[in-house]
């Protein structure tokens, strides 16, 4: 796998290298991204996002790495919100829609990449004034929030991710990642294998962790 220095020891970096399906079964993605949504309006039909347990440690792990978790909400909080609004998620690529499932299953922003486009060793450190990037949203900046870089710079942050690594149509190896929160005992590794399992839409390869040393 891929090497990984982590120096915030708020979180734990979950890493899967995947290879693309030539023929990914497209109803079955359809099916889990369905399931893990109607998942979703059920686990909070009644409950407070904001009071799960994990979307509570996520954020206490952004706010201990300098960011706020209220204005720049994570991926997967803003994904679940989405949802509850009544909004259903758009068909993207196969491999970013099975993504889509896993971090609404799992609670955690979940990421993936083209994996050509990451050069190592990876660095997850706390972002700073000049970390700025183009990301799926625009310029965004990592500042004062959990950066992940490569050798190139900016990956992305639990927020959003940088534009140059995006999953397109000829992608054949991809780079998932989660970022984990450490007063969490979550893996994500079990779900993937389903998920992956059960749609065809890449083959798992490697997997690794990445905890912050010391």
């Amino acid at each position: 796998m891929i090497e990984v220095v982590n120096t915030l020891p708020e979180w734990r970096l979950y890493l899967a290298a995947l290879t693309m399906s030539v023929s990914p079964d497209a109803a079955a993605i359809r099916a889990v991204v369905r399931e893990e949504a109607d998942a979703t309006r059920r686990r909070f039909a009644d409950a407070a996002l904001s009071l799960d347990p994990i979307v509570r440690a996520t954020r206490s792990a952004h706010r201990r790495s300098g960011a706020d978790p209220t204005k720049h909400r994570p991926a997967y909080e803003a994904l679940a919100r989405r949802i509850l609004k009544g909004a259903d998620l758009p068909e993207i690529h196969p491999i970013v829609d099975v993504n889509n499932a896993i971090s609404l299953a799992c609670r955690v922003p979940c990421c993936v990449g083209d994996a050509s486009a990451i050069k190592p060793p990876l660095l997850l450190r706390g972002g700073g004034t000049d970390d700025r990037f183009e990301s799926f949203r625009g310029d965004f900046t990592g500042d004062g929030k959990p950066l992940l870089l490569d050798a190139d710079g900016p990956i992305g942050t639990p927020v959003v991710d940088a534009e140059r690594v995006k999953v397109r149509p000829d992608t054949q190896e991809v780079l998932f990642w989660a970022y984990v929160p450490t007063e969490s005992d979550l893996d994500p590794s079990p779900v993937l294998g389903d998920v992956l399992a059960r749609t065809g839409a890449a083959t798992r390869t490697a997997d690794s962790w990445a905890r912050a040393s010391g």
